[in-house]
């Protein structure tokens, strides 16, 4: 760097390939290149700041859409849940009404009133021949 050099205020710097000194800079160039420098720092702080923003809010809508699923998932177990309850509230109600009229164990699958060997268990429940005990009654006497 030579006296003229100085004068202009220029400064030199070693070159990229280390082959002796770099081209000679203005203060003005060097403000240029600290300003340029100093703009894409901020560009990319400003767009890692946006892709984070994107990140948070593509992990907020999955986290919504897992929410949703969850509250699906539970409404439809707490449905199953109420119709499982009702078919057993049935089938408590099915076999009061039919120990109520007599009938019990497989003749509760087969629809038909419970009978002895005697050919009937009470009055008007019929028997093995389809009397009733009423009517083996009026005909022994």
């Amino acid at each position: 760097m030579d006296g003229a050099d100085r004068d202009r205020g220029a400064f030199v710097i070693e070159g990229d390939d280390g082959e002796g000194p770099a081209p000679a800079r203005s203060a003005q160039e060097w403000d240029a290149l600290i300003a340029a420098q100093e703009c894409a720092a901020v560009e990319q702080s400003a767009l890692a700041a946006h892709l984070s923003y994107l990140r948070a809010r593509e992990t907020r809508a999955v986290a919504v859409r897992a929410m949703a699923a969850a509250r699906r998932r539970a409404r439809e177990a707490a449905l199953r849940a109420d119709e499982g309850r009702a078919a057993e509230e049935r089938e408590r109600e099915r076999g009061r009404a039919l120990r109520l009229h007599g009938l019990t164990g497989s003749e509760q699958e087969k629809g038909r009133p419970r009978t002895t060997e005697a050919g009937g268990s009470g009055c008007g429940v019929e028997g093995e021949y389809g009397r009733t005990r009423a009517d083996s009654h009026a005909n022994s006497e």
